[in-house]
């Protein structure tokens, strides 16, 4: 039984970084097209994208021009579901927002610098997935063959902390990045700001993993010199 669900969860993570390969790839291709002006296939069509609600700030409350207590924006009375960003040097360029529970969804799919920043984001956590699953692909290979304190596998299992950590300041750098892109924008009268935000979740998370992995390789060592002794 517990040979078979190792056999499941490794052919899964197989299937996953898989997947991230092919879709490593394809955003490539779709990044390169966005650059070159080109039409990108509609399956690659970033219309809305989800951004916690923590990420946009404003100084002053939208519907007064009062500062907000919490430093956050509040929507406006009218519509307090939607409300569009406009470019103040370009008024042609409009940038429509929805409110959702959490965060908020971002209509790009007019903005090809924004698209292009989001291709740019999908494809290094993508490649961070990939090298992740890859690792565990070959972790639970180990555990098939009935080796799980091979010297390997603490390796392994600190390369995914480190992975893991790593999206910490990968967030918060296109973090930065989306406050370029977006510091033309205002909200009505309002200056629209992105937040720094460095998830520290994630850092907490490869932490704990790489706890894990000193148990690892505590436990070859132990097997090693199990082995010297017999």
């Amino acid at each position: 039984m517990r040979s078979k669900l190792t056999a499941f969860v490794q052919v899964t993570f197989k299937i996953l970084w898989s997947a991230c390969l092919i879709l490593i790839f394809a955003h490539l291709v779709f990044l390169v097209m966005c650059l070159l002006d080109l039409k990108t296939p509609e399956m690659a069509e970033t219309r809305f994208v989800n951004y916690p609600m923590e990420v946009f700030r404003t100084d002053f409350d939208s519907n007064s021009g009062r500062k907000s207590a919490n430093g956050t924006f509040k929507a406006f009375e009218n519509d307090p579901f939607n409300f569009t960003l406009h470019n103040v040097k370009d008024s042609t360029d409009i940038i429509h927002v929805t409110t959702m529970t959490g965060s908020l969804t971002v209509d790009v799919s007019n903005n090809r610098d924004i698209l292009a920043l989001i291709f740019l984001e999908r494809i290094g956590f993508l490649i961070i997935f990939f090298f992740g699953f890859v690792q565990l692909d070959k972790l639970f290979s180990s555990f098939r063959s009935d080796d799980p304190f091979n010297p390997k596998n603490s390796k392994r299992l600190k390369i995914v902390a480190y992975l893991i950590i790593g999206l910490s300041p990968i967030g918060l750098l296109f973090n930065e990045l989306n406050i370029h892109v977006f510091k033309n924008y205002k909200i009505d009268w309002n200056n629209l700001i992105i937040s720094h935000n460095l998830n520290p979740q994630y850092i907490f998370l490869g932490l704990l993993i790489l706890i894990v992995a000193l148990a690892f390789e505590a436990g070859s060592q132990l097997k090693k010199e199990s082995d010297y002794t017999i």
